[in-house]
């Protein structure tokens, strides 16, 4: 019987290619040593960017979780500051995303969504986009999970953040721009937590 399980002239390139998964692992050194390097930093400024949020969410350095197949890619991932216990989730989580882009978003549920308080007029003068998906984990720019915030779709982000149980700004940065991760990080971090109330808290 006739093998009818042939692989194509690239995957026969690339199964004789040692050079790309070396490359591969060089490049997943330097992304978790960037993920890291952000984590430090915030760690370190001054005054403390987390002062007005719960003891809870203390700002403790996170491993950088690595996985092989979001959607078939490889990907990265880092929840920092952060704070899970069962339902009540605060975290800022940075995913890089192989072949797509870097994806930064702020998720608050339980405890932390029935006491901060959204500010729809900052939100409506900013350039995040907002989750309307039942599932806040997904991070495909896509109509079905995440809209661009804007003055003509703000009654339905009202909408969805009344009947919702948890809330997710997210920015998108292009993989070309990695080497300043630390620094528009920094700047969504503190961007979405603006668009807050936190008096409550």
């Amino acid at each position: 019987m006739s093998n009818s399980i042939k692989l194509s002239e690239e995957e026969h390139k690339i199964l004789s290619d040692t050079s790309f998964l070396l490359t591969k692992q060089q490049i997943d050194k330097k992304i978790s040593a960037l993920l890291l390097n952000y984590q430090q930093e915030l760690m370190t400024q001054n005054p403390n960017p987390f002062a007005f949020l719960p003891s809870s969410v203390l700002p403790l350095p996170k491993k950088v979780s690595k996985g092989q197949n979001y959607n078939g890619l490889p990907y990265w991932v880092v929840d920092f500051p952060s704070h899970f216990e069962k339902e009540n989730i605060f975290t800022f989580r940075v995913v890089v995303w192989w072949g797509n882009y870097i994806s930064t978003s702020l998720i608050l549920s339980g405890y932390y969504f029935e006491q901060a308080r959204l500010d729809f007029v900052k939100l409506g003068n900013s350039n995040f986009s907002f989750s309307i998906n039942a599932n806040p984990w997904p991070i495909e720019f896509e109509p079905k999970n995440l809209i661009t915030v804007s003055p003509y779709n703000l009654s339905q982000i009202k909408e969805h953040y009344k009947n919702s149980k948890f809330v997710k700004l997210s920015a998108k940065h292009e993989l070309n721009k990695i080497e300043g991760l630390t620094l528009f990080c920094n700047e969504d971090l503190h961007g979405m937590l603006a668009m807050f109330d936190w008096r409550n808290i």
